[in-house]
């Protein structure tokens, strides 16, 4: 069985007095502070376990987290001499200044990193704009003439094109009067050739009567009228006739052969008509009646209008020469009116014949029109695309010399900020190379110098800046915790929450935020706790809590805080803290992601924050406290309200700076 117990303190002594076999019956181990060889090889072990790249700076770096943590075992005694404020440093702090120092070292390598990045992208992209500005003057140059070239190749083609539309114009006009002029041609012919027509309408009813006379006789008719020996005067008068309408001529020695016949027609007409009733009676429905011999007409003519040729007579001597008679008569009136038609129609030939000219002449001149049209078709086309090239550069130009414009201004205008970030990007190249001793300060500001009034840290910073440089790493000339860790935004955001703007306060502000303890402020004059409640409710996602160590639900209140990620501010704390607050102090949570307190296991929000004040002046709090939460010192000493009423005073008089 082992037990621990500190030596500070009445609670040591009165256990002793009390229980006497802890002296008589117990081995007493006293453990002293770490000797130097145990702070350096804790320190090597750590870092090299951190992989933090320092390579020849290691060993410098591990003897100096050794002098720091020395060097203030030394300045608590001297401050608890000279003011009277016990304060404690343990192994824990050393392990809190190594955890410090890697978590410091590698965010500011990465935010010097991520800012120096940031510019070189904006110098390569300022590089890579001038580039292109060359190239687009190139373009635009390039360009200038390819447009020039166009626009003339446009005006040429729109020349050209109202040439060849002035020539179609021309050309339209003469083939429209040319087809006025034809369609007049053939709307006369038609109506020619209409009257024509109707004309000759008149002499289809004879024409049919005798067709149909024609068609209803019979060779036997023919035979009978043949075979008579004494025809009567209608017969050869009928016969003589048809010997007329079909151009037979009775020869010399068949006049008067057969009584009555003294011409010979009927004589003539059985030998050359009658013998073959058939082809008779064929030439009779195929006679040319378009070509009837004149004399002919009048012959016929004068036989029928003979008494002796009357339809009685003819009916009565026989069928067949009835039909001969309406045949002849139909033929005679089909020839009166081709003297009235077969001028029409001499016209309508005409009239045809000259329209026949007038169309080819009229198709040559389509023609013609056609190809000009097509060829102008073929110059609209033409200077379509022209135009559209012409539209298309232009507005390439345009959009060109419009990126060009912006880009010369963005140029111009950065031609400035390119010399600031590239003198920029060399002083955070060479930034980075003091990040390693830089972040020395500030890990041991965060993990040791919360108790210490102003003066006393300035002292600190000044003899660790002293000792880096001694171990041969560089750091920034006067660099400090504030100097390297402070956001200016973030300081406005403290000051307008009633956060003083002096260095103490904000170093303090820093520590607080920045410190893996939960803090603990020495706050006489409510300095911290009527900030923490401003900034607290302006920016805590989940709320602020305010409680008293007095508080009867206090555990409760705790365990709603740590769920729903609040921050809580305990006020009025003594110089013992409750035990059951252990776990929250040491953040003891499991790797389900679960705090246990009192005997629940609850949810840790990783927004939950747990601050501490006291109004005590001078607590005296013990190492065992000490080593589970930051101490900070918000006791204002004259020095401190000097620097605020000088804020105050430069803030009224001077609100520019």
């Amino acid at each position: 069985m082992i037990i621990a117990m500190s030596p500070l303190g009445e609670i040591f002594r009165a256990r002793l007095r009390m229980f006497p076999s802890l002296v008589n019956n117990c081995t007493i181990d006293w453990f002293a502070e770490w000797p130097e060889e145990a702070l350096l090889g804790v320190g090597r072990g750590q870092i090299i376990a951190a992989d933090l790249n320092l390579e020849s700076c290691l060993d410098g770096c591990v003897t100096m987290f050794k002098n720091i943590h020395k060097s203030v075992e030394k300045k608590v005694t001297e401050f608890r001499e000279t003011l009277g404020r016990p304060s404690y440093v343990t192994p824990t702090s050393f392990l809190e200044l190594l955890a410090a120092y890697s978590t410091i070292l590698k965010s500011k390598r990465k935010s010097v990193e991520f800012s120096k990045n940031r510019l070189v992208k904006g110098l390569e992209v300022l590089e890579k704009a001038g580039i292109e500005i060359a190239a687009l003057q190139k373009t635009i140059d390039e360009m200038l003439p390819t447009l020039e070239k166009t626009k003339k190749e446009v005006a040429a083609t729109m020349e050209t094109l109202a040439v060849e539309k002035a020539d179609a114009d021309a050309e339209k006009e003469i083939v429209a009067k040319d087809e006025a002029a034809a369609s007049k041609q053939e709307a006369e012919a038609e109506v020619l050739k209409a009257d024509a027509e109707k004309e000759l309408a008149k002499a289809i009813p004879l024409l049919e009567e005798a067709a149909r006379v024609l068609n209803s006789l019979k060779k036997d008719d023919f035979y009978i009228l043949a075979g008579i020996k004494k025809p009567t005067p209608a017969v050869v008068l009928g016969m003589e006739v048809s010997c007329h309408m079909m151009g037979i001529k009775p020869k010399k020695e068949q006049k008067a052969k057969v009584d009555g016949d003294t011409n010979g027609y009927f004589e003539a007409a059985r030998v050359g008509l009658l013998s073959n009733p058939g082809k008779f009676m064929t030439d009779m429905k195929e006679y040319d009646k378009e070509n009837i011999n004149p004399k002919t007409v009048e012959k016929v003519g004068k036989i029928l209008a003979s008494e002796d040729f009357t339809y009685e007579k003819v009916k009565s001597a026989s069928e067949a020469l009835v039909a001969v008679q309406k045949w002849s008569s139909a033929m005679l009136s089909y020839y009166e009116l081709l003297k009235i038609v077969n001028p029409k129609r001499a016209k309508v030939k005409e009239m045809t014949e000259m329209l026949t000219v007038v169309r080819a002449s009229l198709a040559e001149k389509r023609a013609k029109l056609k190809l000009v049209e097509d060829k102008i078709q073929s110059l609209e086309t033409m200077f379509a695309e022209k135009k559209a090239q012409e539209a298309s550069l232009q507005e390439q130009l345009d959009s060109s010399m419009l990126k060009l414009t912006r880009a010369n201004k963005i140029i111009a205008g950065l031609a400035g900020e390119k010399t600031r970030w590239t003198d920029t990007v060399a002083k955070l190249t060479k930034d980075f190379g003091y990040l390693i001793g830089n972040c020395l300060v500030a890990a041991g500001m965060i993990a040791y110098s919360g108790p210490f009034t102003a003066q006393y840290r300035a002292e600190l910073e000044s003899e660790w800046r002293k000792g880096i440089l001694e171990q041969g790493i560089t750091l920034l000339p006067d660099i400090s915790m504030k100097q390297l860790m402070e956001d200016p935004v973030t300081t406005k955001m403290w000051a307008a929450a009633t956060l003083p703007s002096d260095n103490l306060s904000i170093e303090n502000g820093i520590i607080m935020f920045g410190s893996r303890r939960w803090p603990l402020m020495i706050d006489p004059q409510n300095q911290a706790n009527k900030f923490v409640k401003n900034f607290g409710r302006a920016n805590a996602e989940g709320g602020l809590d305010v409680f008293k160590m007095s508080d009867q639900n206090l555990l409760r209140n705790l365990e709603l805080g740590i769920q729903y990620g609040k921050w809580v501010l305990i006020e009025n704390v003594g110089e013992e803290l409750d035990p059951a607050l252990e776990p929250i102090l040491l953040k003891q949570i499991d790797k389900s992601g679960c705090l246990r307190l009192g005997d629940k296991s609850i949810n840790y929000n990783n927004n939950f924050k747990f601050l501490m004040t006291t109004t005590l002046p001078n607590p005296h709090y013990s190492p065992e406290t000490s080593v589970k939460v930051t101490i900070l010192n918000f006791a204002i000493t004259p020095f401190g309200l000097e620097e605020q009423m000088l804020n105050q005073f430069v803030g009224q008089e001077m609100p520019e700076l």
